[in-house]
């Protein structure tokens, strides 16, 4: 573990005599030079730095907490088990606490819907049968539309139970709303990525 090298930014931190040297990286045509600047982080520069980035790049999860785990390598044999522990749960949180979940992206496509399908649709109430219940119900041009929302992608087992919305309530259109597609959709289903709502 002495050898710790952590890549960030297009620097090499090395882990040395308890402090990290910075060095920058030159790539030229002979091959990687290596240009030693007169910088040295101990460990609190590096708690201070992951628990920073955790609230400014919390999705760089790895990085954030191998950072931690350098600082608690360079202190040596200090017991300080309770600090990084805690210190990781606040990383982790902060990542769990940026990550989407399906009720934001509920809450994403009943306030910007409008902005990607048009004016001529709006979200309508309609009493579902218990076993066949859609995310939303649109309404266009007098026709019922129903919606089928996916964290992650929208995958051939999400389209037939799409399928099986339309098939029930006898509808002629279905919406799929993910952030990827992963299988052909039928004519009849319209697919909208989430992001493009993030960006409406």
């Amino acid at each position: 573990m002495e050898k710790l090298i952590v890549k960030s930014n297009g620097k090499l931190y090395l882990n040395k005599h308890r402090t990290l040297k910075v060095f920058d990286i030159n790539i030229k045509k002979n091959g990687l030079e290596f240009i030693e600047t007169k910088t040295k982080l101990n460990h609190m520069d590096l708690i201070e730095m992951a628990t920073k980035l955790s609230f400014t790049e919390p999705e760089k999860l790895e990085r954030n907490l191998k950072l931690l785990d350098v600082a608690e390598i360079m202190m040596g044999d200090v017991e300080n088990t309770f600090m990084f522990t805690s210190l990781n749960m606040m990383v982790i949180k902060n990542f769990s606490d940026s990550r989407l979940t399906e009720f934001d992206i509920h809450k994403l496509f009943k306030s910007k819907y409008k902005k990607v399908l048009g004016e001529d649709y709006k979200i309508i109430k309609r009493k579902n049968n218990p076993k066949h219940i859609p995310d939303f119900w649109l309404m266009s041009n007098k026709e019922y539309i129903p919606v089928e929302i996916k964290l992650h992608e929208f995958n051939a087992n999400h389209l037939k139970q799409l399928q099986r919305y339309i098939n029930f309530y006898e509808c002629s259109k279905g919406l799929a709303v993910a952030k990827e597609l992963k299988c052909p959709l039928p004519s009849n289903i319209k697919f909208v990525n989430y992001e493009n709502l993030q960006e409406a």
